[in-house]
């Protein structure tokens, strides 16, 4: 293939990269309004405009039950929360943290957040597959907190995971075959079915 050409596939790769690496830092700079330690009798919040926003839990990545409501201190009504299909995790300080849902708020006021049952909360360590005698860890709620922050959709994820992805395959392949092109990357026949690459 025409150097030219895998010159820029190698360009497209880069660049994808770049726009996943400026998604990936405005996703992990989202705004946080407030943060509660599970236990907090009082979760209150002041939202000082309408819009959407997302509820975060810190300490735990995998969420099985978590019965959670929002609800107006003016007139007592609740707020309607919508899971994440889509429940992105990061580290952020040594921990773990997922957004667990979002929600919209149309009168600014002040909300409470209120845990129905902490006895059904169920959040649980990531733990690798290999190591099952540990991955269904529940995590103490007491190690647990929430955080309300600006809303992030789970279709903006997808532009800095897709992004990183495909620029990855790009670069490898470009670099591949410009190494191959230049006989860096040699091809050598071993037997009728096996083939041996060798650098030099």
């Amino acid at each position: 293939m025409n150097d030219y050409i895998l010159v820029c596939i190698f360009l497209v790769g880069v660049l994808l990269l770049i726009i996943s690496f400026r998604y990936n830092k405005k996703r992990l700079n989202v705004r946080e309004i407030a943060s509660f330690s599970m236990l907090d009798p009082k979760k209150t919040i002041e939202f000082t405009k309408s819009g959407k926003y997302s509820l975060v839990i810190k300490g735990g990545a995998i969420v099985n039950k978590f019965p959670v409501s929002i609800v107006s201190d003016m007139d007592s009504e609740k707020v309607d929360l919508y899971e994440n299909v889509i429940k992105f995790r990061d580290i952020k300080n040594a921990s773990v943290e997922v957004t667990y849902c979002y929600f919209t708020i149309a009168k600014p006021g002040i909300y409470s957040i209120i845990i129905k049952d902490y006895e059904k909360v169920s959040i649980k360590h990531y733990v690798p597959r290999i190591l099952t005698s540990t991955i269904n860890a529940e995590v103490p709620i007491e190690r647990l907190s929430i955080a309300i922050k600006d809303y992030y959709s789970s279709s903006s994820y997808t532009l800095f995971i897709m992004p990183l992805i495909f620029g990855v395959l790009m670069l490898m392949l470009s670099i591949s075959l410009i190494l191959f092109n230049h006989g860096i990357l040699e091809k050598k026949s071993s037997g009728p079915t096996t083939t041996i690459y060798t650098i030099g």
